[in-house]
């Protein structure tokens, strides 16, 4: 379970996941999509250095090892949802109508007739 700086999913079906390079709440937080990642390496004074998809690259105050290790927690959150999504495509779609409609279909379905 991920406790600090967890990664996030804005968008799984066009695959925009972000990952924060320190706590959320800190304002010098800088939130990175996972997607447009080509690579990385160890930059100066504990930095790391990203290489965009855009052929950008930039110096991040985040060490290497957070960095790999927040790459890491994105990758499992993407194939955990990819799973989940494929494991629930197995089972057949549930019924679109109202638990009221069904009731009273069921009512009047079994419903006993009164003797009079």
């Amino acid at each position: 379970m991920v406790t600090h700086k967890p990664p996030i999913m804005i968008d799984p079906y066009t695959s925009i996941y972000f990952i924060p390079t320190t706590s959320p709440t800190n304002p010098q937080c800088i939130w990175i999509s996972h997607d447009h990642i080509i690579s990385h390496q160890k930059g100066s004074n504990n930095n790391t250095i990203i290489h965009f998809n855009n052929d950008q690259s930039f110096e991040i105050p985040i060490s290497i090892t957070s960095f790999m290790n927040q790459l890491s927690r994105t990758a499992r959150l993407r194939i955990r949802f990819q799973q989940n999504i494929e494991r629930m495509e197995m089972y057949p779609k549930r019924s679109t109508r109202s638990y009221t409609d069904q009731a009273a279909e069921f009512n009047n379905t079994y419903r006993t007739k009164k003797k009079k």
